[in-house]
């Protein structure tokens, strides 16, 4: 029996706001306030971010960084959720003061290379691209071979043949 996807889109719909619902109560419990809210919103951002709920992550993603400016792992979610509305100058800056916080963050450097990427900066891409790379563990970059290919692709592109957008 096929369901109509009018009333899957509203089942879907229902079911977010019933996580969201559950989420925050769970967060306003004295038990939660007492430990780390940067966490837990960070965690609630991750469960929106997943149901494509990017507005509610994005809001969840804030609120843990207004709870702890260092967590850098809400700077890059919200990063990325910014690259994807294509707001890439809020990206970058989430980016960058991640990788000011973490330096050795090398999940921060590939952001920022497909950030730089999506833009056209192909300098800065293959910068960040390289940081990746020398940062991250062997064990860790499935793609090395590829983001070489890349950056050496980049490299040998013309000055003038590079063009720059702004944010």
């Amino acid at each position: 029996m096929k369901i109509p996807t009018r009333s899957v889109t509203i089942f879907s719909t229902l079911t977010r706001i019933s996580l969201a619902a559950s989420l925050l109560i769970a967060l306003s419990s004295p038990a939660i306030a007492a430990g780390n809210r940067a966490d837990d919103y960070f965690q609630m951002g991750q469960v929106f971010a997943g149901q494509k709920a990017d507005d509610q992550a994005m809001d969840a993603f804030i609120r843990a960084i207004a709870a702890d400016p260092k967590h850098v792992k809400a700077r890059l979610s919200l990063a990325s959720i910014y690259g994807r509305k294509k707001q890439y100058k809020k990206a970058l800056d989430e980016v960058d003061a991640a990788i000011k916080l973490d330096p050795k963050s090398f999940v921060a450097y590939k952001i920022k290379g497909l950030l730089h990427e999506d833009l056209k900066q192909y300098a800065e891409a293959a910068t960040a691209y390289q940081a990746y790379l020398k940062v991250a563990p062997a064990d860790k970059v499935k793609d090395a071979e590829e983001l070489t290919k890349r950056i050496e692709k980049f490299q040998a592109l013309p000055a003038a043949a590079v063009p720059q957008e702004d944010s």
